[in-house]
Parts: structure tokens; C-alpha cells; sequence
């Protein structure tokens, strides 16, 4: 499944090609439409593997 991300306390853009681990929960009323994406609010990035 697919998520859309949104974060108030991480730049999730500074993990953009990096494996991580993302914590945080998923907001109500998403997805709008069965098929699409699901919502999740990222509360804390974890990364999960440096490649050499």
C-alpha cells in the first residue's frame, strides 16, 4: 500500500533515497477513494541502512 507523508517535527526531505524507518500514525478520513493512497503523520525517521 501507498501513503501520502506529512511530518510537523521531522524534514523529511533530508531521507529523500535514504532506507528508513518512519513512526507515526495514520490520519482518519484517508484514503478518500478505496485504491488510494493512505495518509500518515511522521512523528520520528529512523535510518535503517547506510549503503557504502
Amino acid at each position: 500500500m501507498s501513503y501520502a507523508l506529512k511530518s510537523d517535527a521531522e524534514n523529511l526531505g533530508e531521507y529523500v533515497g535514504q532506507h528508513v524507518r518512519l513512526s507515526g500514525f495514520l490520519v482518519e478520513g484517508f484514503p478518500v477513494e478505496p485504491g488510494e493512497a493512505g495518509y500518515l503523520s511522521v512523528t520520528r525517521v529512523h535510518v535503517a541502512y547506510h549503503p557504502e
